[in-house]
C-alpha cells in the first residue's frame, strides 16, 4: 500500500499524468476540429489574384436569379490530369455555393460519348468546356474562354468567372442581337471582321447593300475597310436604317484609295478619315514597332473598365480620324483613344523614315470615336476605329493587352446589349522563388544536417533529465 502511494505521490506519475491528460486534452480538440470542418466547409484562397474568390459583380447577379440554371461540364473527372478539369471544379463550387439556382453536372466525355455528341449537335459547336441552359435556352463556353497559358513563360490564368458570369446574362436576357458585315466593296471578310465577337453572343452574317435591303432584325452594321466607294442607293439604305435608331460599327485601315461618298457619309457624323498612317515615336506609347499604338484611353462609357482595371490597348497599323465637331445638332462625337504629342500622321505613303514633315499631320492624333446621333425620339450610335486589326487573333490570343474588353465595351453600347461584367482574367501560377548556388548549398545543410542534429539533441535532453527522475 505504502509503495503505492509512493508511486502515485512521485514525480514521474505527476509527468505521466499530466502527459496523459494533455494526450486526451489534444484529441478532444482536433475531434473537435474535423467535427467542425465536416459540418462548415471552410476554404481559403491563397492565390495571389484570388482566382477562386467571385467577384462582388458576379455574387450581385447570383443573387438576382430568379429561375434555376443547368450548369453541364464536358471535361473529363478532376484526377484525370486535365488541367483546366480541377480548376473549374473549384470555380463553379462557389458559384453553386452562392446561388441554391446554380446546378452543376460533370459528364465526362471519355465514358459519356452519346451525351456530349447530342450536346455539341444541338448548340452546333465542336468543342466545348460548359454548356449553361436555362429551360430551351443554351450558351456554350469553350475552353480557351476559361482558362489559358502563355506558350513562352508557362503563366497560367483563369478567365472562368468572366465568361461564366457573362453567360448568366446572357440566359436571363433571352435576346441574341444580329450583326451584319457589308461587303462588295473590297471590305474585311466576314469571318475575319468577326473575330472580336464571342461566339453565341451575336448572329452574323454577309450583306451585299448593292442587291440586297438591310435586314429589319438588324442590331448592328459593321462596315470594315472598304476599298471601294459606296453609291448614292447604298448610302440612302444606311441613312434609312439610322432613322430606327440603330448601330453601326466602322474600322478603316488606312488607304490611297478615294471613297468621296463614304467620306461624305463620314463627315455628317462628324468625323473625317485622315489619308494618313499614324507613327508613335514616344516609347511609351508604342509596342516593339512605332506603327504598333499604345494610346491614351479617354473617359466613356465604352472605356470605363479599362481605365478602372489600368489595361492598355494595342493598335496596329491605325488611320487618324478627325473630329469636325464634338457636338452639333444634336450630334455629339466623343474621342475615346489618342495617340501622344509626340505622334504623327505619315500622309506620304512613300516615306519610310520615322522623322516628321512639313506634310505630316501633328499629334495627339484620334484612333477612335464613339458618336450619338438623334432620329426624333430615337437614337443612332457609331463607332469609328481607325485600325480593323484591333481584333486580331494574334494580339487576343497575347493576354497582356484590353483589346477583347474594348471591343466588347463597344459592342454592348452599340448593341445595347443589356448588363454585361468585365473581369480581369488571374494568374493561378504559382510564385517562382530563384536562389544561387551558395543559398541552394545552405538550403541543404539545413534539412539534412542542422534541423535533425537540433531534433536528436532536443531528444536527447529530454532522455537524459526523464532518466534523473
Amino acid at each position: 500500500m505504502n509503495k503505492l502511494k509512493t508511486a502515485l505521490s512521485g514525480k514521474s506519475f505527476k509527468y505521466g499524468a499530466n502527459a496523459a491528460i494533455l494526450t486526451v486534452i489534444v484529441i478532444a480538440i482536433l475531434v473537435f476540429v474535423n467535427l467542425i470542418a465536416l459540418r462548415f466547409e471552410w476554404k481559403l484562397d491563397l492565390t495571389k489574384e484570388g482566382a477562386y474568390t467571385l467577384t462582388k459583380e458576379t455574387k450581385d447577379v447570383l443573387n438576382q436569379l430568379k429561375e434555376p440554371i443547368d450548369v453541364t461540364v464536358l471535361l473529363p473527372a478532376t484526377d484525370s490530369g486535365e488541367p483546366i478539369a480541377e480548376k473549374i471544379k473549384e470555380t463553379l463550387d462557389q458559384y453553386a455555393k452562392n446561388s441554391s439556382m446554380i446546378k452543376v453536372n460533370y459528364t465526362d466525355p471519355n465514358k459519356n460519348p452519346a451525351t456530349i455528341k447530342s450536346l455539341t449537335d444541338k448548340y452546333d459547336i465542336t468543342s466545348a468546356a460548359l454548356i449553361l441552359e436555362k429551360g430551351k435556352i443554351g450558351k456554350a463556353i469553350n475552353p480557351d474562354d476559361i482558362y489559358s497559358q502563355n506558350q513562352e513563360t508557362g503563366e497560367e490564368k483563369l478567365n472562368a468567372e468572366e465568361s461564366i458570369t457573362n453567360a448568366i446574362l446572357f440566359l436571363n436576357s433571352g435576346k441574341t442581337p444580329s450583326a451584319y458585315v457589308i461587303e462588295g466593296h473590297g471590305e474585311t471578310p466576314l469571318a475575319k471582321a468577326v473575330q472580336g465577337f464571342k461566339k453565341d453572343d451575336y448572329k452574323t452574317a454577309a450583306l451585299n447593300l448593292s442587291t440586297a435591303e438591310i435586314p429589319a432584325d438588324a442590331d448592328l452594321l459593321i462596315i470594315s475597310s472598304p476599298q471601294k466607294d459606296y453609291n448614292a442607293s447604298e448610302i440612302k439604305k444606311l441613312d434609312s436604317y439610322f432613322a430606327n435608331g440603330k448601330a453601326m460599327l466602322i474600322a478603316l485601315d488606312y488607304t490611297e484609295k478615294s471613297l468621296p461618298q463614304f467620306d461624305t457619309f463620314l463627315k455628317e457624323w462628324g468625323v473625317q478619315a485622315e489619308n494618313d498612317y499614324v507613327v508613335e515615336t514616344d516609347k511609351n506609347h508604342y509596342f516593339q514597332s512605332p506603327l504598333f499604338n499604345i494610346p491614351t484611353i479617354q473617359s466613356h462609357e465604352i472605356t470605363s473598365r479599362l481605365i478602372s482595371n489600368n489595361v492598355f490597348v494595342l493598335i496596329p497599323e491605325a488611320r487618324s480620324i478627325k473630329l469636325l465637331f464634338e457636338d452639333q445638332k444634336g450630334i455629339k462625337a466623343t474621342a475615346l483613344l489618342k495617340s501622344s504629342n509626340k505622334s504623327f500622321g505619315r500622309t506620304d505613303f512613300t516615306d519610310k523614315s520615322l522623322q516628321a514633315t512639313a506634310t505630316d499631320i501633328k499629334g495627339p492624333l484620334t484612333l477612335a470615336v464613339a458618336i450619338t446621333r438623334p432620329y426624333n425620339d430615337k437614337t443612332a450610335k457609331m463607332l469609328v476605329l481607325g485600325s480593323s486589326h484591333i481584333t486580331e487573333a494574334e494580339i487576343l490570343q497575347m493576354g497582356q493587352w484590353g483589346n477583347q474588353d474594348f471591343f466588347n465595351g463597344g459592342l454592348r453600347w452599340l448593341t445595347n446589349s443589356g448588363p454585361s461584367v468585365s473581369i480581369k482574367s488571374k494568374s493561378i501560377s504559382g510564385e517562382k522563388m530563384a536562389i544561387n548556388e551558395l543559398q541552394s548549398v545552405l538550403i541543404a545543410l539545413l534539412v539534412i544536417i542542422v534541423i535533425p542534429l537540433a531534433v536528436l539533441i532536443f531528444a536527447l535532453v529530454v532522455w537524459l533529465r526523464r532518466r534523473h527522475l
